[in-house]
Parts: C-alpha cells; sequence; structure tokens
C-alpha cells in the first residue's frame, strides 16, 4: 500500500520542498512522498477514498501518540515531584490544539501544506486544529522515516524547548475565563451554566454541569463541588470548540 501512497505523492513535491522538509525535520529524510503526505489536508483531496488513503489523518493519529508519550516523559522527569493531576494539567497546557498551532506557524507548515484554498484561509485565521494536526502527522512522518528518537529529538527542540516550564509550573489554567473571553469575543450575549444532575449522598455529592451558550447545549464535566464541575464543563467545551 505504501508503494501506492508513495506513487500518489510523487507530483506533489519538488527538490526545494524536499529540502524544506529536511531542514524542519532536522535531517536529510529519506521519503519527501511521507512528509507530503503529512502535510496533505482531506480539502485537498475530491473524493472519501482519497480522503482516507491519501489524507494527514493517520499520520496525525501517530504523531499525536508519539507526542504525549515524549512530552509525558518529560515532565515526568522533569518534576519528580508532582502528582498524576499536576502532570496531565501540564501536558494538556504544552500540546493543546492552539499551542500546536502556534508552533506550526512558526515552523511555516502551513505554506507547505496540499490543502485546499478555503481551508487554507481558515486556517490561517481559526482553525488551530486543522494546523495542530499537521504538525502532529509531521511528527509521525519523522519516526515512520527515521525512527522513534529522532522524532524526540523534534519535540524536545521545536516544542519544548519554545516552553517556559517554570513559569508554566505556576500556571493554573482558568478554563471559565478562557471561554467567556472567547463568547465576548465573538459577540455571544448568553453564557450560562446549567447543573444537569446531582448523584450522591449530601456529604459526598458530585454535581455535572453543562454549558449553554444562546441556548445550545456544549460541553459538560463533573466535580464535587458545582464550581469545579463548571471549570471541567468549561474545559469540555474549549476541546468542542478546538481552542484547547
Amino acid at each position: 500500500m505504501w508503494t501506492a501512497v508513495s506513487g500518489f505523492f510523487h507530483s506533489f513535491f519538488s527538490s526545494r520542498q524536499a529540502k524544506a522538509f529536511s531542514r524542519l525535520a532536522g535531517y536529510p529524510i529519506r521519503n519527501p512522498a511521507l512528509f507530503s503526505q503529512a502535510l496533505s489536508h482531506r480539502s485537498f483531496f475530491d473524493h472519501p477514498a482519497e480522503q482516507a488513503e491519501f489524507s494527514n489523518e493517520r499520520l496525525e493519529f501517530l504523531g499525536d501518540a508519539i507526542l504525549d508519550a515524549v512530552i509525558a516523559e518529560y515532565l515526568f522527569r522533569r518534576f519528580p515531584g508532582k502528582d498524576e493531576g499536576f502532570l496531565s494539567k501540564k501536558r494538556d497546557q504544552i500540546v493543546n490544539g492552539k499551542v500546536l498551532s502556534g508552533y506550526a506557524k512558526d515552523l511555516g507548515l502551513l505554506g507547505l501544506m496540499n490543502i485546499s484554498f478555503q481551508a487554507k484561509k481558515r486556517a490561517a485565521c481559526d482553525s488551530p486544529k486543522l494546523l495542530a494536526d499537521a504538525l502532529e502527522a509531521f511528527i509521525g512522518a519523522i519516526f515512520l522515516d527515521h525512527s522513534f528518537e529522532m522524532a524526540r529529538k523534534f519535540i524536545l527542540s521545536r516544542i519544548l524547548q519554545s516552553v517556559d516550564l517554570d513559569s508554566l509550573a505556576e500556571r493554573d489554567e482558568n478554563y471559565k475565563s478562557i471561554l467567556l473571553e472567547y463568547v465576548q469575543a465573538n459577540g455571544s450575549a448568553d453564557l450560562k451554566y446549567v447543573c444537569i444532575s446531582e448523584d450522591g449522598p449530601p456529604h459526598q455529592k458530585e454535581y455535572t454541569m453543562q454549558v449553554r451558550i444562546n441556548e445550545e447545549c456544549l460541553g459538560s464535566g463533573s466535580g464535587r463541588s458545582k464550581k469545579e464541575a463548571e471549570q471541567n464543563a468549561a474545559k469540555d467545551t474549549l476541546r468542542i470548540k478546538n481552542l484547547i
């Protein structure tokens, strides 16, 4: 199957692009077609069968797992006294869609992508997921073209090097504030949190809250207090909207 994929992409990259892929990857790449696929959005293809076989979605799946593993190991070693909740939160702050999109823009991935004009315009303005997926697919391509160690080196040098971990360790995300800023910036007037269930005995309640924006039901979250549940519901809503 890879022979067919490689043949399909042969016409989509030039020697200049191959050099650009090598420069970004940090080593002389072996298979430019693999990287061309990593930077091919589904909008570039006309038929669902081509989207499934030739878009970057499978490589994105692979790169996402590699990125999570590398970041998790790095944080585990960097913060030996911190618990699982702290480590998970910091990993989410480093690899959320909005942040990854920023890394992808800095690397110039959008200019190398095979993508429809409409999707490219959207990616340049307000679609962090599209660029974040391309970056993860690029990581997957490095892994297949070379090794896990080379993918790890790319992540450490291209992503973690630009993260202020000391500042990150002190920062606690207020998801409700982030969501409120988003709602106000987009002209939505009505943001509210609705309690949709209460479970457990009076001394050990668990609340489930749901976000509603202009009466549209969005994310939900649970917690031991309504405040905690609201934070989790806001976080879920931000994920639904590809903002984290």
